[in-house]
């Protein structure tokens, strides 16, 4: 006979088979159930599988050959128990084989005949078929495997798990303010700083009207209110207090106000922002203030030089301290004497501070006095006292001339470097703002935004880890590379699918954030679409250096993923795609090139870098 019917490989197996040479039977033989069953099994799309008979011997379809791995073709015909050595499922045969159905969810199994997997998960149900006389002759079983599934969502669950750790220790306080409504979601660290509470929607008006000090709600409404109006600039930024059981504390408030048209207007719907307590830093700032007042006080008092005078500066004496610093005697420094020790763009104005000093009532001035040892001149202090008599005339004037040449000279570095730190505050403050805003411009909810945000951040963090930690002024590319696979659990080697090759480079640090923050999202984007998220699909790193037409050296980055199943272009623009087409050419003077080609992503980044042993300036202040 010619049965069963049908061009598949397991059709013409099942036909072929020598099944008089089992228990089954002849195969003309067959009751009609089983017949029925393995036309069903035959024509299904799905894995599926029957075992029949005492010795529950094997039948299957096309769909199940991956599932059996290098098993087929031998499997057919052999009892279940010889298929599935690895599966002890004699408690699951009595009971389907005694008439009960089993329906199994993502059930784990290593299978030894996919030696490349070596855990998988299915859902399968076994059905017993009845014979005519209502006996079970086997059962029929629909397999599913749900092993990429299983990982997805345990891979999400644990995403979705870093991202409420990240949320719970990080210092910001997040939140999204519905201006409609009045609610306002939030992080954990946002309820704690605003004493509220660990569940539920938050009001504002509550938030305002309950915790924010008396004295700066008028401003902080007012400066909301600036930021909403359609004409105003859109987001806010300030400082201000809160009430607390245990005193005041100082919050820094950042915020992006969202809008929307209604009812034919431009209206402010939403704001986004985020919170950070900068109470230690207020309380830093007045030490620091403090610190200064007191040191300034002590120089102020120390007679290191001293000297007394009559009024226009006519000098009467002068200390042996004097003497000895400037090398003039008794004779040299008396009447005006003095001023020979002063340099000579000095000279003037002392002369000048003496003139107004009656007036005044005191005498400040600073001025460089030579030294008479090498010749130099440093920078003195100067403070005079007038003595009066009972009368309240000036008589003469005591003073001090204390050497502030190292102060002065710590103090403009530390203007230096306050200044620098502003700068780079503001610059990395700027950049996580911008990556904030920028987020949230694509961002679904609030769960997205957060979790796409933590991401971003958390690779900000790592270039500026790297940047701090360099001494050369460079960072190497490779290990920027390395460190953003490793922080998402990837690394490259024998079957990991993903290869790294290239030569030495290092960044400039100017570079660093952009270049480290591109590579975040390409890897992002890979691990959520793409070559990371795919098993069978593979990523290919390269770099190389070269000279352009001019003579200066070009970085060559490339990122190639192939074997990714094809994926719908995204409608519209996202984070890193902008910061690829647009932020490096802009910040880096890079040329980009960024496509969903077949089977993945291709992105080539061609970077200027500076000749050997240049540094190359500042870049930071420029938005991404």
């Amino acid at each position: 006979m010619n049965w069963p019917t049908g061009s598949s490989e397991m059709a013409r197996r099942v036909r072929e088979h020598d099944w008089a040479a089992t228990s089954m039977g002849p195969i003309d033989r067959w009751p009609v159930p089983l017949k029925a069953m393995v036309d069903v099994m035959l024509a299904a799309r799905q894995p599926v599988y029957i075992g029949w008979g005492d010795e529950v011997l094997s039948l299957y379809n096309d769909s199940y050959l991956p599932i059996l791995g290098d098993k087929h073709p031998h499997a057919l015909g052999l009892p279940f128990a010889a298929v599935w050595p690895e599966k002890d499922q004699r408690v699951m045969l009595a009971a389907v084989m005694a008439g009960e159905s089993h329906l199994l969810v993502d059930q784990p199994f290593a299978l030894t005949g996919r030696p490349g997997r070596p855990m998988s998960w299915f859902t399968f149900s076994w059905t017993p078929v009845r014979l005519e006389d209502g006996s079970i002759g086997g059962f029929i079983s629909f397999a599913t495997e749900t092993t990429e599934e299983v990982l997805s969502r345990r891979s999400l669950e644990e995403s979705e798990e870093r991202l409420r750790l990240a949320t719970e220790v990080t210092d910001l306080g997040i939140f999204d303010w519905n201006l409609a409504s009045g609610d306002v979601e939030a992080n954990d660290r946002f309820r704690a700083l605003f004493q509220q509470p660990a569940e539920g929607t938050l009001r504002a008006d509550r938030i305002l009207e309950g915790i924010v000090h008396p004295d700066d709600l008028a401003q902080v409404r007012q400066l909301i209110a600036d930021a909403c109006d359609p004409a105003g600039p859109g987001r806010y930024a300030f400082e201000h207090r809160i009430r607390t059981p245990a005193g005041e504390r100082w919050i820094l408030t950042s915020a992006q106000v969202r809008f929307d048209t209604v009812d034919g207007e431009r209206r402010a719907v939403r704001i986004v922002g985020n919170d950070l307590d900068i109470t230690e830093r207020k309380h830093a700032e007045d030490a620091v203030r403090e610190s200064e007042h007191r040191l300034q006080t002590l120089v102020e008092g120390i007679p290191q030089l001293v000297w007394r005078a009559v009024d226009g500066g006519e000098w009467t004496w002068c200390s042996p301290q004097w003497s000895e610093y400037t090398g003039q005697t008794q004779a040299d420094c008396v009447g005006h004497g003095w001023l020979e020790a002063l340099h000579p763009d000095d000279r003037e104005g002392a002369l000048r501070f003496w003139s107004e000093a009656v007036r005044a009532g005191e005498l400040e001035m600073d001025g460089r006095l030579r030294n008479a040892s090498d010749g130099t001149y440093h920078w003195f202090q100067t403070r005079a006292t007038p003595v009066r008599d009972r009368r309240g005339r000036i008589v003469e004037w005591l003073g001090t001339s204390t050497d502030i040449d190292d102060l002065r000279r710590l103090q403009q570095r530390q203007e230096s470097l306050l200044a620098e730190l502003q700068h780079r505050v503001r610059n990395i403050l700027t950049v996580v703002r911008s990556v904030l805003n920028r987020t949230a411009e694509r961002s679904i909810d609030v769960d997205d935004l957060l979790d796409h945000f933590r991401g971003r951040l958390d690779a900000l963090a790592r270039t500026q880890v790297v940047v701090a930690q360099s001494v050369a002024g460079t960072v190497d590319l490779e290990n920027l590379i390395r460190d953003e696979l490793l922080s998402v659990g990837v690394s490259d080697g024998p079957g990991s699918g993903v290869t790294l090759s290239g030569p030495d480079v290092e960044l400039p640090v100017d570079a660093v954030a952009s270049i480290g923050l591109a590579i975040h999202e390409l890897t992002t984007n890979a691990l959520k679409y793409g070559a990371l998220k795919t098993p069978s699909a593979t990523l290919d790193i390269r770099w190389f250096v070269n000279m352009d037409g001019r003579g200066s050296r070009v970085l060559n980055l490339t990122w190639t993923e192939k074997g990714v199943p094809v994926v719908p272009v995204p409608p519209r623009e996202g984070f890193g795609r902008e910061l690829i087409e647009h932020a490096l050419p802009y910040r880096l003077g890079a040329v980009t090139d960024f496509a969903f080609r077949g089977g993945g992503v291709c992105c080539d980044i061609r970077v200027p870098l500076p000749a050997e042993g240049q540094v190359p300036d500042a870049l930071m202040g420029r938005l991404l």
